[in-house]
């Protein structure tokens, strides 16, 4: 973007759609806690992060009521991530850290039911801490 308005025009894009997100604050088994958006249907897990301009959150936390294996991409995203898929006990089946406009499909190999995005260098390495209601 080269002029001022087309990025306050992208940053108030972007606030509109994340202001849809619910935000909530997620724990992980070493203590550490998170406050992430909560991606939940299909077209917010399709959208996640990209075009967003900046994180006033530490990240985005997806989830999927059925165990998925939907590839990840980096193409539209403006900042580097790291990446973690979680089985259905929270258990962290892979992790990793990304790069920003990365046109590849990123797999995980088994089944997960949730992704955690944040910014590189801000993914907990212990499982997420998962309640059962």
């Amino acid at each position: 973007m080269d002029n001022w308005k087309e990025q306050m025009d992208a940053v108030i894009a972007s606030k509109k759609i994340l202001n849809k997100l619910n935000v909530i604050d997620i724990s992980f088994t070493d203590g550490q806690l998170l406050e992430v958006y909560v991606a939940i249907s299909k077209e917010e897990r399709s959208s996640g992060l990209q075009s967003i301009p900046y994180l006033d959150v530490d990240g985005m936390m997806f989830f999927y009521d059925k165990p998925s294996f939907n590839p990840f991409t980096m193409k539209d995203v403006g900042f580097d991530l790291d990446i973690g898929w979680y089985d259905i006990s929270g258990v962290c089946i892979k992790r990793g850290t990304y790069s920003s406009g990365l046109d590849t499909p990123i797999f995980c190999p088994r089944p997960y039911s949730y992704v955690i995005e944040t910014l590189e260098g801000k993914l907990p390495a212990s499982n997420l801490k998962v309640v059962n209601v």
